[in-house]
């Protein structure tokens, strides 16, 4: 039926529309005008029902003709004159006013054809009337095509969109089945129903439609059962596994008795496999759910009920947390009593909170312990549900302080004295959690404008202390150079020039910034051996020139070994420097994989790689202790003036 309506469509088209705006002149004696022709092809389509087009069609107005006194007189003349023909007009009228899309224009049709009949009949001198008679009857017949195309379009798009909205359906029945929610039996008939009250459809997808949808309902029904055959089969074996559970803490629980001695570790440690065990076995039949947790429940109560008569630790572990659990009590109960409702409002979540971390009282005492809390919950919920109002004010008030921490953080964080602005920040820290809770849909917010500001500032300080680790590793290297260098100068032939060099040295090292702290000592140690060998090198060289001249024949024999002595003696400190350096570098090595190990967590893995860390720096420790030894040797050497043997 829907397929024909399609067809009456088809045949209803502008150029079918336009053969019915025929005026009088232009009719014909003929049996068949063009409008005929017209509504004899769209009649032969018309098959849908009176019933069903008109639960589809949109309401239109009725065809109002305007009138005046001049048409009026010339109808009712008109219907005094040519009876038969004013009557074919106003059936014409009254066809193009209604919805009868299937038989109005094999109507039309008819009263075509009697039309023609009575042209014939007209007397002579009544051609205007007549011309008045059939423009009326024509503009009626065309109003009920044009209404009639109008009517088909609309439905044609109708059945499009029912095409595009049974896809849709489709597709759900397809996404359920994939997903396997073979439970979801209420959304699949759900779905069905609203699939048979969708009627009209194109013709050409109908029969593949129905077809995709009867085999998705068919997989998904033969799926479904699959299903619940496999579960019920899984339920049957949770049973046994639940049953063989029960056995075991059956067992466990006739074994604890008074007279002898209990191994509560053990116990304690049997028990929670055996619950584990029990919680991971998955659901079982309905029909034996009840009956099967009320003896598990049974037999738990079983045991901790001798467990708290024979364990005094125990015991005393039970009503440790009765004790935590009444004092939870006690301050919910005073929360109505908090000046600052905000807070208490808070404070009544972390309560709830610490009530699931306490551990578990006696059966006797755990439903009453549990109403009691209860009941200062809900009496304090009510007294807040009462004082909202007062409840935001706090929140507002809360608000304005956070904002003016955060006002003062963000200045902060732009300031260089980091000593005094980090210890401000520690304090604005211990104040912001001081303050009480905001209006929860601006916490977070508040919280990162905070904490971005926070975050600002100590990561200027992080490179800052980069840029000045960085800084102070130059120093270091720029102090050593000046060190080798003080050095070097220690056997100058021309001692007046290295004062004036090593003093210009000096004042170098001393406008020097500072180094790593862990470097700090031994830099300045190094420094102050080198000044002072260059110096002591100084004075014993002016005493021997003050005495040269009068000794120089009684040294005389000795000047090469004079010569030869100073040449070892820098050879050595040259040494001596090498060692140092080479003794910096080995510790700072030692001191790199100590900063390392306080990184590795303390896991397995991380464990393992600290016992391989620990043997290097084992290893690098007694190369350093090693080239100690040699500086030790060697600087005793110096300062003794031993000659090579």
């Amino acid at each position: 039926m829907e397929n024909k309506e399609l067809d009456q469509q088809q045949h209803s088209t502008p150029e079918h529309a336009e053969n019915t705006e025929m005026n009088a002149s232009t009719l014909s004696e003929e049996t068949t005008s063009p409008a005929e022709e017209t509504v004899s092809e769209v009649e032969e389509s018309e098959t849908v029902s009176e019933t069903e087009e008109k639960t589809d069609e949109v309401e239109t107005s009725e065809v109002e003709a305007e009138d005046n006194t001049e048409e009026t007189d010339s109808q009712e003349l008109a219907s005094q004159s040519l009876p038969g023909l004013s009557e074919l007009v106003e059936k014409a009228k009254d066809i193009a006013a209604s919805h009868d899309w299937q038989n109005g224009g094999h109507t039309l049709k008819e009263l075509k054809a009697k039309w023609f009949e009575l042209k014939n009949e007209i007397p002579e001198g009544l051609g205007a009337l007549y011309a008045t008679l059939e423009a009326t009857f024509n503009e009626a017949e065309q109003s009920f095509f044009n209404r009639r195309k109008v009517h088909y379009e609309e439905m044609d798009k109708k059945r499009k969109d029912n095409l595009e909205i049974k896809k849709g359906l489709l597709e759900k029945i397809q996404k359920l089945i994939e997903r396997k929610k073979w439970t979801a039996q209420g959304e699949l008939r759900s779905i069905q129903d609203r699939w048979e009250k969708i009627k009209h459809i194109p013709h050409e997808a109908a029969e593949e439609l129905n077809a995709s949808f009867t085999t998705l309902i068919d997989n998904f029904e033969k799926q479904r059962v699959d299903f619940f055959v496999k579960r019920r089969e899984q339920e049957e074996l949770n049973l046994e596994g639940k049953l063989y559970v029960l056995d075991k803490l059956r067992s466990l629980v006739g074994s604890i008795k008074e007279e002898s001695e209990v191994d509560w570790a053990q116990l304690d440690h049997q028990f929670e496999e055996d619950q584990n065990s029990w919680k991971k076995i998955g659901r079982i039949p309905a029909e034996k759910s009840d009956e099967i947790w009320k003896e598990f429940k049974d037999l738990k109560d079983a045991f901790h009920a001798k467990k708290l008569s024979l364990n005094t630790v125990y015991k005393k572990e039970i009503e440790g947390n009765e004790r935590k659990k009444r004092n939870l009590i006690e301050r919910a109960q005073k929360l109505i009593e908090v000046e600052d409702l905000a807070e208490a409002a808070r404070e009544i979540n972390r309560l709830h909170k610490e009530w699931k971390d306490i551990g578990p009282v006696t059966p006797d005492k755990s439903e009453e312990l549990w109403n009691e809390f209860k009941n200062a919950s809900d009496t304090f919920n009510n007294y807040k549900n009462e004082h909202t109002d007062e409840i935001k004010d706090q929140e507002k008030t809360n608000y304005d302080l956070k904002v003016k921490l955060c006002d003062e953080a963000e200045i902060l964080a732009e300031e260089d004295d980091w000593k005094k602005a980090g210890i401000r920040f520690q304090e604005m820290l211990e104040e912001w959690r001081s303050i009480g809770p905001v209006p929860r849909r601006k916490t977070k917010k508040i919280w990162q404008r905070f904490k971005k500001a926070m975050d600002n500032f100590y990561a200027r300080k992080r490179q800052h202390q980069k840029d000045q680790r960085s800084e102070e590793k130059d120093n270091l290297q720029r102090k050593k150079d000046i060190v080798e260098l003080i050095a070097a100068l220690e056997n100058a032939e021309d001692m007046q020039a290295a004062i004036t060099k090593v003093k210009e040295l000096q004042q170098e090292y001393q406008r020097i910034g500072y180094v790593p702290i862990k470097f700090k000592d031994k830099i300045n140690k190094s420094y102050k051996e080198a000044c002072d060998i260059f110096y002591k090198q100084l004075r014993s060289q002016q005493r021997s020139d003050s005495s040269s001249y009068s000794h120089s024949h009684t040294h005389s024999g000795n000047t090469g070994f004079d010569a030869d002595a100073k040449r070892e003696n820098q050879s050595k400190f040259i040494q001596l420097q090498k060692l140092k350096r080479q003794a910096e570098k080995v510790n700072e090595t030692i001191l790199n994989y100590s900063d390392t190990k306080t990184f590795i967590k303390p896991n397995k893995k991380g464990l393992a790689l600290r016992d391989e860390i620990d043997l290097k720096i084992a290893t690098f420790q007694e190369e350093y202790d090693q080239l100690n030894k040699e500086i030790e040797t060697l600087k005793q050497e110096m300062e003794s003036g031993k000659s090579p043997s």
